[in-house]
């Protein structure tokens, strides 16, 4: 069963997934290309986005590009091996944690794109699969660390890791360091509690975890140190210093929860019989069943005989769910406006043990379903209902044909162009869609007149292209945000996703553009006066 849910994902991918990209997923592998160039893991050549690629796919994209000239071959190995390492990190993890088979159902689950901000955040676009892979073996060592005869080796393993995982930055803390401290911490709590002596505590498993989890995540403090004070002097990325707070209420929380139903493959807008809904309400199902799970785990551990490895793995995700809701609904990290689906990022970790919870409980209850082998049958029917119809995948339209910036890229390369303009959701995936031939020049939007310092190369800013070069204007574009360069009488492609439109030369196109800007802004002073 397990290996008939990576087949289908992996062959849905394989199929489906060069139609349903976006510029973020794009700029990765423009990045893996530039650090092939260039031969390295990093570069300063490269305007980064939150954080600096140090735990991430690219490397996987980087071997891809070098084993195959299709950038879509490219990324269907990385996937490919990104779920082989998902299922093997979270057995190694579950292993430890005392989930036998229900952690290969899980795993199964686990791998499966069950919503289109599933299949973008981590089953297909890889961005916190990678992320899921270290967390499950960092977890597993500490959830071992108590029974090792090598402690020592463990301990060191514990800061290295941390040091290599603070080195991509807040994100990191909030997905492993802060929940798992919190986790430890409770749990540590909870043993000197019910202990007698002092010996017994510090005999125990939960003391053990804890200094396992206080190396870690010391190391982890002295890694984001260095991505503060060393990496940021080199390298060009975002940091979220600039995340302020917000009013937080029972809104928040409510929002947070219609990301998390979302996440799972929750639509609104469809009919209450129809497929999707079966889906929606399935994902409703999903999410309150896990987090009962959670709740009576936690509160039966004694009655069900979990030992402290096992009452990890629910208390982790109550912990990394409480701290990524907090997190979203107290700041404007989590009100931006975008889709806040996405959010859930924050606290992937914990939405995704949450489900191990849920397996985890089905194993422990005195089920017949369970014991008598209709689960896998349950899970399959599952899988399906929201893998065929939960309009699974990245733009939430499930593509069997070329899209509309695949045809546009064939197009442009036909006829000789080779280096245009557009703006950031459009730019990148151009160039992937013609297996790098399109270099592309990213605006932030059509109002600005420098190119965006947001995944794109630095050397845009020092070099114009040279020649005729082309402006790709999507159709949404000409509603929201209108481009000075669309003008008809330049027109050299139409479809109904966008147009291109001919210059002599790039310096024309930037004419243009510091012209509008100046327009812009006037209006701006004018109705502020």
């Amino acid at each position: 069963m397990l290996l008939a849910a990576y087949l289908m994902s992996v062959g849905i991918f394989a199929l489906y997934g060069e139609h349903n990209l976006d510029s973020d997923m794009s700029s990765e592998m423009i990045l893996a290309s530039i650090l092939n160039e260039e031969g390295g893991l990093f570069s300063e050549e490269w305007y980064y986005s939150t954080e600096l690629r140090v735990v991430s796919p690219v490397m996987l994209y980087q071997i891809g590009l070098k084993l195959f000239d299709s950038w879509h071959a490219a990324r269907t190995f990385a996937v490919a091996v990104l779920q082989i390492g998902v299922i093997l990190s979270f057995l190694f993890m579950a292993k430890a944690a005392g989930m036998k088979e229900s952690g290969v159902y899980c795993a199964a689950g686990l791998i499966l794109p069950i919503s289109q901000a599933y299949a973008f955040l981590f089953a297909y676009g890889g961005f916190y699969a990678a992320y899921f892979i270290w967390i499950c073996i960092v977890f597993g060592m500490i959830l071992r660390m108590h029974g090792s005869k090598r402690k020592v080796l463990l301990c060191v393993f514990m800061a290295l890791s941390g040091v290599w995982g603070g080195m991509t930055g807040v994100r990191m803390i909030m997905l492993l360091g802060a929940p798992l401290m919190l986790a430890c911490s409770v749990a540590l709590f909870d043993q000197f509690r019910r202990s007698q002596t002092g010996k017994a505590v510090i005999e125990s498993e939960q003391f053990s975890m804890m200094l396992a989890t206080l190396i870690h995540f010391a190391g982890m403090l002295a890694g984001y140190w260095i991505n503060g004070h060393v990496l940021a002097q080199k390298y060009s990325f975002s940091s979220q210093n600039d995340v302020k707070l917000v009013p937080f209420g029972p809104q928040s929380v409510l929002d947070q929860m219609d990301c998390m139903l979302r996440f799972f493959g929750y639509q609104a807008g469809y009919n209450l019989l129809s497929v999707e809904g079966a889906a929606s309400w399935a994902a409703v199902a999903l999410v309150c069943f896990s987090m009962l799970a959670v709740y009576v785990l936690l509160k039966k551990r004694v009655q069900y005989g979990l030992t402290a490895c096992q009452q990890m793995v629910p208390l982790f995700a109550c912990c990394a769910l409480v701290l990524g809701i907090l997190l979203n609904g107290s700041t404007d990290r989590g009100h931006n406006g975008y889709n806040e689906v996405h959010t859930v990022a924050y606290y992937i970790s914990g939405v995704l043990m949450m489900v191990a919870s849920a397996c985890m409980l089905l194993e422990k209850l005195p089920c017949r379903l369970w014991q008598h082998g209709t689960r896998t049958l349950l899970l399959l029917l599952l899988s399906a209902v929201f893998f065929l119809e939960a309009r699974v995948y990245t733009k939430n339209d499930y593509r069997s044909s070329m899209a509309d910036y695949e045809d546009a890229a064939q197009w442009l390369v036909e006829h000789g162009y080779t280096q245009g303009f557009s703006t950031f959701w459009n730019g990148n995936v151009l160039t992937e869609a013609t297996d790098g031939q399109l270099e592309m020049y990213v605006f932030s939007s059509w109002t600005h007149d420098e190119f965006g310092r947001w995944l794109q190369k630095k050397s845009h800013f020092e070099q114009l292209p040279e020649g005729k070069v082309f402006v790709y204007v999507e159709s949404m574009e000409e509603f929201l945000d209108p481009s000075p360069c669309a003008d008809e009488q330049r027109m050299i492609y139409e479809s109904t996703g966008g147009r291109a439109y001919e210059y002599d030369s790039a310096q024309e196109v930037l004419d243009i553009q510091k012209a509008h800007r100046a327009k812009v802004l006037e209006e701006r002073n004018r109705q502020q006066e």
